[in-house]
């Protein structure tokens, strides 16, 4: 028994809460939606987490650390204001949860930067299994919906399928993420296969199952992208262009020779719609691009210079101004530009970072990949860099790049030896 307790320490007790966080999120959709009842399942799970998180990084990094909390608090300027003036049920409902959502990401990644340092194999082991277990539950729930069980992604026009889970933009990012990196080491293992066509087919029909054109057509080219971007860290830049051309060659290829079961879907019914009466805007923003006019052409006369500098919160509705679902935007009606400016600084660190690191880091191929698809999801669609869903599992994808040496080729005592 002591024994047993000298190996319960806080980097396992962490974990044992990461790894089915993306099934609590499915349990907590569930209780709201089929019964009604908000536990909050999700919300507290990922409360305790944080905390583990920050608990972990005083305990090896105090710079870190520091620099976290005075991110946190310099961001709580606002909802802590509206606490102390009569808005406190707004502030706790919304201000609060939607803050720790983006602060959980930036929070994520330094503590598995940390562990990838410290425990490189352990790290590994523990972000696989969080990724697969969780791209099991995640087709699950989706693929239900062809049984009648679970709920629609769009319920007004009873359209694509999201399981349990509570918002269909936010599982469509967390899908590409998990579907790239269950593709990346069966390419990595196994290279071009039957067991790779197999993943690539069940990507592809739950990725148009969810219904959102950014889940359809990320899981439409990851397949492709994924092997491409591992052989580019390998070769000449001139091989690797030829090889990225080709790579576009074979989505168009594969689109027309799908076309005639992609066109009686009823994504491409909606799509073909949407571009009839909207227009290419219409097709890729779905008019989030007239929401963006509309808030940069109000913002002088609407928002002062505290708005701006600290948003405006939950009260953003004083202002008449609505979600834009766009990421950028969100984020500075909500929290003010300066919180939206370095967010959006990260994310291009986040492709920066791996695309230096292409050629020395055995994750960097996947890390790249992933970080543009997510940047592109969050500039068109959103719903990522404010995703509770996505935050913990992007923070571990992004500690990877951090690892020098992969595990999956090599056992226990191979890995340690390289390692130490």
């Amino acid at each position: 028994m002591i024994d047993k307790l000298k190996g319960f320490n806080l980097e396992n007790l962490v974990w044992y809460l990461v790894v089915p966080y993306v099934l609590v999120d499915a349990l907590s959709g569930f209780f709201v939606q089929q019964i009604g009842i908000n536990l909050r399942l999700s919300q507290g799970l990922k409360v305790i987490i944080y905390l583990l998180f920050m608990s972990y990084i005083l305990k090896n990094n105090r710079h870190v650390f520091f620099s976290l909390t005075c991110f946190l608090f310099l961001f709580l300027i606002n909802p802590i204001a509206m606490v102390f003036t009569g808005n406190s049920i707004n502030a706790i409902s919304f201000d609060f949860p939607a803050l720790l959502r983006i602060n959980i990401i930036v929070t994520a990644t330094a503590f598995c930067i940390i562990l990838a340092h410290k425990k490189p194999f352990f790290f590994q082991k523990k972000v696989r299994l969080t990724f697969y277990f969780s791209f099991i539950i995640v087709c699950i729930n989706v693929l239900s919906g062809y049984f009648g069980v679970g709920f629609f992604s769009y319920p007004s026009e009873k359209f694509g399928f999201k399981g349990f889970f509570f918002a269909g933009n936010e599982l469509s990012a967390l899908f590409i993420l998990l579907s790239s990196f269950v593709l990346f080491n069966i390419w990595k293992i196994r290279g071009f296969s039957f067991k790779y066509v197999i993943a690539s087919c069940l990507s592809l029909v739950v990725g148009l199952s969810i219904g959102t054109k950014a889940g359809a057509i990320f899981s439409f080219v990851s397949p492709v992208f994924i092997p491409l971007a591992i052989s580019i860290s390998k070769i000449t830049y001139s091989k690797a262009l030829f090889r990225i051309i080709m790579g576009i060659l074979t989505i168009v290829i594969l689109a027309l020779v799908l076309f005639s079961f992609i066109k009686e879907s009823p994504m491409f019914e909606r799509i073909t719609y949407i571009f009839q009466t909207k227009g290419i805007l219409g097709v890729i923003f779905s008019d989030r691009n007239i929401f963006v006019e509309d808030f940069i052409d109000r913002i002088d006369d609407t928002l002062g210079f505290y708005p701006l500098l600290f948003g405006a919160g939950s009260g953003v509705t004083q202002y008449q101004f609505k979600t834009i679902e766009v990421d950028f935007f969100d984020v500075a009606m909500y929290f003010g530009f300066p919180l939206a400016i370095l967010c959006m600084l990260l994310s291009l660190v986040s492709i920066i970072a791996p695309l230096i690191l292409l050629r020395k880091r055995p994750y960097a191929p996947l890390v790249l990949i992933v970080n543009i698809f997510l940047f592109f999801l969050a500039s068109i669609a959103g719903h990522v860099w404010t995703s509770g869903m996505l935050g913990v599992a992007w923070g571990a994808l992004n500690g990877l790049l951090f690892v020098r040496f992969s595990s999956l080729y090599m056992s226990r005592s191979e890995a340690l030896y390289k390692y130490r």
